[in-house]
């Protein structure tokens, strides 16, 4: 772990512990990655890094457990990549037709956020959604691949309502996890 500035010490001159947010070596070199004259990167403003710090304090009171033999995490964006993951069922579910059901849904980093225990850590609301939306994922998945081993069983029609019901759960989820991870700048 590592201390940052929320405001930029050559910008307010505040080393107080209310400017300080521990993060780790990855979160600190992608805070300070954004360059207004290369604009590649994501630019983190003080209100979003004082949320994130907030949400870490939040997490620390209420499951201090979750640290002891927590596993390594070798890479960082597990939000991001759940977020992305969403996104694409989104448009799984958006592009099946009356005669298809398009592809099966992406559930990796679903799975991954329940083995790293990532999905712990999220409110009862977000839980929810998540279950929602997966199960629907998972349940038209099954259908997708009994459909494809043997046409003549007459499942596309269980395939195209499990995957147009984990539509809207996927569109609510979208919603709740953008404004999580991309808060609206303050």
């Amino acid at each position: 772990m590592e201390l940052d500035h929320i405001e930029q010490r050559k910008d307010s001159r505040d080393d107080s512990i209310e400017n300080a947010i521990p993060v780790c070596f990855e979160c600190h070199a992608e805070i300070h990655l954004y360059n207004a004259d290369h604009p590649l990167g994501r630019r983190f403003s003080p209100g979003e890094l004082k949320l994130h710090k907030a949400q870490w304090l939040r997490i620390c009171k209420e499951f201090p457990g979750i640290f002891a033999g927590a596993p390594a995490i070798s890479e960082a964006g597990t939000m991001e990549r759940l977020l992305h993951e969403v996104s694409f069922n989104m448009e799984v579910a958006d592009h099946s037709q009356d005669n298809e059901v398009g592809c099966p849904f992406e559930v990796a980093q679903f799975d991954r956020a329940l083995a790293d225990g990532t999905y712990a850590l999220f409110n009862d609301e977000l839980r929810a959604k998540l279950r929602d939306a997966y199960m629907w994922a998972k349940r038209a998945n099954t259908y997708i691949a009994t459909m494809l081993s043997d046409v003549s069983d007459g499942r596309l029609p269980d395939a195209r309502i499990a995957v147009q019901k984990a539509k809207k759960p996927f569109e609510a989820l979208d919603l709740c996890l953008r404004n999580l991870c991309f808060p609206p700048r303050t």
